[in-house]
């Protein structure tokens, strides 16, 4: 074999920022270290944006340290960060691990496919609470990375 394969990203930095790469996703690196905001481009646009902490900081630039608890707004963003910048998910990094019991979705798509699923089991008549405050955590992820509007946004508030 030639040694080259499809899979050209170094997995020991997988989940890092790279001279301000992540992914497919250009971060705003002096934004990020002196404000705690997280600024991506893709295509020379802004497709997120949102204020972060310390610990975002430590997720995105340093190894995964198991002993740390990173704040629960950082997580948020981390799994935002992944689901836009296309980056494989690494079953052997412990960065995967931060979300949890939440299914990682790779794609708004598959987001977007979950949430037609929660809000039909919702109409079917399931009140469960934890059922209908996941359908509103997935719209405030797809609001934020502008896969649905506010209005659209609002209308699936009115129906939870």
């Amino acid at each position: 074999m030639d040694g080259q394969g499809l899979y050209t990203h170094k997995k020991r930095y997988a989940y890092k920022i790279d001279n301000g790469q992540y992914g497919v996703l250009m971060i705003n690196v002096p934004r990020l270290m002196n404000e705690m905001v997280i600024e991506t481009h893709k295509g020379g646009q802004i497709v997120y944006e949102d204020k972060g902490d310390k610990s975002l900081v430590d997720l995105l630039t340093k190894r995964f340290d198991p002993k740390k608890r990173y704040s629960s707004k950082a997580k948020q963003i981390f799994n935002n960060l992944n689901m836009l910048s296309n980056i494989p998910k690494h079953k052997s990094s412990g960065k995967t691990n931060l979300i949890g019991g939440m299914i990682y979705y790779t794609e708004p798509e598959d987001l977007m496919k979950r949430l037609t699923l929660l809000t039909g089991t919702r109409k079917a008549g399931n009140t469960n609470i934890a059922l209908r405050n996941e359908v509103w955590e997935k719209l405030v992820h797809l609001l934020k990375l502008g896969v649905i509007t506010k209005t659209e946004y609002d209308m699936y508030v009115k129906n939870i």
